[in-house]
């Protein structure tokens, strides 16, 4: 049996139902975690097991939780993925200057933002298309959708 599930408010690959045995506390964990998100539990699943490999893939990325939700980061370096590529942009994707600019960064660092970014450009350029975002374009939805919450 397959199922389409979205992410992101777009179809996703076909994905394939398993079965699996948690121990309790990681299970209410995942519950809590779903319901903050007010996602499914399966969904929730799928997603931390996709960010633990990648986490695996590329040594030193985190994925710190924030309002706009999660985001790609590489740890002890206060920068998300998006910032180093915007600044690796902004040099001409020169490693030398990019590092001269982000004295934190290691070329080690700034070469798994990169391959993050390779294998996962549309997720990372779609937060560089909202950054780009003049401000008041935030300030015309926020006036129209009001606060949240009421």
């Amino acid at each position: 049996m397959y199922y389409v599930y979205k992410r992101h408010n777009k179809a996703v690959a076909m994905s394939t139902p398993v079965t699996t045995r948690l121990e309790r506390g990681v299970l209410e964990a995942v519950q809590r975690r779903a319901a903050r998100a007010r996602r499914s539990r399966s969904d929730t699943i799928a997603e931390l097991i996709r960010l633990g490999l990648d986490m695996l893939r590329y040594p030193g990325m985190t994925f710190v939780d924030g309002p706009a939700g999660l985001r790609a980061h590489i740890a002890g370096t206060g920068l998300d993925v998006w910032e180093i590529v915007t600044v690796h942009r902004a040099h001409r994707r020169s490693e030398d200057a990019v590092l001269r600019h982000l004295p934190q960064l290691s070329r080690r660092q700034l070469r798994t933002a990169l391959a993050y970014w390779s294998n996962h450009r549309e997720e990372i350029d779609a937060v560089l298309r909202e950054q780009e975002r003049a401000p008041e374009e935030w300030s015309r939805e926020v006036a129209v959708s009001g606060p949240t919450g009421r």
